[in-house]
């Protein structure tokens, strides 16, 4: 029998406690099944590579910041693997700042394990704004696995469970979710150590469509009534200059004062948006108008009558004809600029040489 305090029996004591604070070590840093803990492939007890399945669960949608390129969204991710399995390691890139996690449950059911982790975050996302405000977005959630190994388990490419809530279709109050998101998955563009696989990332794009009948009660139709307003100029006298002056720059500081009252409406962005060119169409005729009405006032005052209203004849043919040749034209360059922009910058600078005596991460 040993000794209470001897030196074997003290050994055996410690590498008891060792043992149990490494199991206590374990259980904290994963909270479910021990079948749905490995992250080591030695261990896994199923065939590898095994099938990962991702799904989403999208809640609330909601404050789409076109400036600040990003949006809020409460979701679920959830993945599925078998039990027995290397449990995956994904989380989400694209938070603004420090993911602020809700809750986090993983459970076993049957031979699968369910892991699901409720985010409630802003998330970066880049908005494509040429065809304003009749454009469709794509609000990206990347999510990233650094720890990917394509030989252990590989991600499906379908997305499920796909479920929509109600709150998000409400709270998206100016856009319409009109079809399921979309799943891509592409490697990392660099690597943590030489010779380290690449991980993964999981792009999932929700598609919306912004709400425009809004924007052309408030926006175009009244840039169209004050062109209309400018128009009017061709009906009066060529004489009678302080009528048609009058209500010229009417016109005019009427489409300064709009713009200047819609300027916080409008997105802040460094090309033209559909939106202004057709803005700019309309301040063009109407500041032309006024030009072709005093240039009419200047000839009836020189004894050339006849000829400006012979002019301000034709002006009332051509006018609005030219004015719709120009809005379809400007409509149609928004639209097929947005066509050709995805939101992937197209000057990206090559792959960085390694410096002498250095590898390629």
């Amino acid at each position: 029998m040993l000794p209470l305090f001897s030196w074997r029996g003290t050994t055996a004591i410690v590498f008891v406690i060792a043992a149990l604070l490494v199991a206590r070590a374990a259980r904290a840093d994963c909270d479910g099944p021990p079948e749905c803990c490995i992250t080591d492939a030695k261990a896994a007890t199923v065939p590898l590579p095994e099938r990962v399945r991702v799904g989403l669960r999208i809640l609330r949608i909601s404050d789409l910041s076109e400036r600040n390129g990003a949006y809020h969204a409460d979701l679920y991710i959830q993945t599925r693997w078998p039990a027995g399995g290397v449990a995956p390691a994904l989380f989400a890139r694209n938070v603004v700042d420090t993911t602020n996690t809700v809750e986090d449950r993983l459970e076993r059911g049957g031979d699968y394990c369910y892991h699901a982790v409720r985010i409630q975050d802003d998330f970066e996302t880049s908005f494509v704004l040429h065809r304003f405000p009749f454009d469709q977005q794509r609000l990206r959630l990347l999510l990233e696995d650094f720890k990917y190994r394509p030989e252990v388990y590989s991600y499906d490419e379908e997305l499920w469970p796909m479920t929509i809530g109600n709150e998000a279709y409400r709270d998206l109050a100016s856009w319409r979710i009109e079809r399921y998101p979309v799943v891509t998955q592409r490697d990392t563009p660099g690597r943590f150590f030489p010779g380290h696989p690449p991980g993964r990332i999981i792009s999932i794009e929700i598609p919306v469509e912004r709400v425009w009948e809004f924007y052309v009660s408030r926006y175009f139709l009244p840039l169209l009534l004050i062109v209309a307003l400018s128009y009017s100029l061709f009906y009066v006298e060529p004489d009678d200059l302080a009528s048609s002056s009058g209500i010229g720059i009417t016109a005019v500081l009427a489409v300064i004062a709009f713009q200047v009252a819609q300027a916080d409406a409008l997105p802040h962005v460094a090309y033209l948006t559909l939106a202004d060119k057709i803005y700019g169409i309309c301040y063009l005729f109407t500041a032309v108008a006024l030009a072709l009405t005093i240039h009419g006032a200047y000839l009836a005052r020189h004894d050339q009558a006849m000829r400006a209203e012979r002019l301000q004849t034709r002006y009332r043919i051509f006018f609005p004809l030219a004015f719709l040749a120009a809005f379809a034209g400007a409509s149609a360059w928004g639209w097929t600029a947005g066509a050709q922009d995805t939101g992937i910058p197209t000057t990206a600078l090559p792959p960085a040489k390694p410096p002498a005596g250095e590898t390629v991460y």
